[in-house]
């Protein structure tokens, strides 16, 4: 792990185990990305026992995958996961020593806008910088040496989403969770609308940047409620809280995905 990672999993751990709090005042993770911050605040808010529904686990951050399994190992957290792509296709890139652990992790293979969930068996679902991404990604069936149906051009992208894909999504959180349960949700915010950007491995790709309209979709459900919302923007400080979706209107994602913006909310099913 990078020495990024390592820092947001340490805090995240520290969190779990109930000797600090989160905390979102101040600068955070200075030139680092937003999982800085995301990782440590969905630890904030797993209790001991849940169980806890992960939305795009095989290709989560190496800190993310390992507060998941710290919650699981232990803190009795019964762990299950829902993602297009198979752990196994990309299993090179995890570490080693957690391999065996993330491979028997229960895992639904499917869109999670159309595939059927259990009905009210979870406390929490997280669902961490990845539903900017449902409505653009598939699973690879042509492209080598990638998980997923993306180009190398940058002209090849395509920009278009479904405008259903948080109705969508939240209909079958709504299914999943049981009442009073938790969906964990973070987006990247700024301006709006589709964003191309590059992967590591050099392939093109879009992902949906929220703005109010299209967040208020989301914390607008009228079937939860809003348990937390915070606000984040990236700075040469570092990541520093702002109070609304319009103080990251001026703002945008670049291609590398550093980050600019950062929205996360709890949303309780009532």
């Amino acid at each position: 792990m990078n020495p990024e990672e390592t820092a947001s999993l340490e805090e995240a751990k520290e969190i779990l185990g109930g000797k600090r709090k989160f905390e979102s005042s101040g600068f955070r993770g200075k030139g680092w990305t937003s999982r800085s911050i995301e990782v440590p605040w969905i630890a904030s808010h797993i209790k001991k026992g849940d169980t806890l529904l992960d939305i795009g686990i095989s290709l989560g951050s190496k800190d993310c995958l390992g507060m998941l399994l710290e919650a699981k190992k232990k803190y009795g957290v019964m762990l299950e996961a829902a993602d297009i792509i198979k752990p196994e296709s990309v299993q090179s890139r995890y570490p080693t020593e957690w391999l065996e652990d993330i491979l028997s992790v229960p895992i639904m293979i499917g869109d999670i806008r159309s595939m059927q969930l259990p009905n009210e068996k979870y406390d929490v679902v997280t669902c961490i910088s990845t539903i900017e991404h449902i409505g653009y990604d598939a699973p690879s069936t042509s492209v080598e040496g990638s998980a997923f149906e993306r180009p190398r051009k940058k002209e090849d992208v395509h920009t278009s989403r479904d405008t259903e894909v948080n109705r969508k999504v939240l209909n079958n959180f709504h299914v999943a969770l049981r009442k009073g349960g938790k969906a964990l949700i973070t987006v990247p915010m700024g301006k709006g609308g589709p964003i191309i950007m590059k992967d590591s491995l050099g392939f093109y790709f879009s992902e949906w940047e929220y703005e109010e309209k299209s967040w208020n979709e989301l914390v607008g459900d009228a079937r939860f409620s809003v348990a937390e919302e915070l606000f984040f923007k990236n700075t040469p400080e570092g990541w520093t809280r702002v109070s609304s979706p319009k103080e990251l209107a001026d703002v945008s994602e670049t291609e590398d995905a550093s980050g600019a913006g950062l929205a996360l909310c709890a949303l309780a099913k009532k």
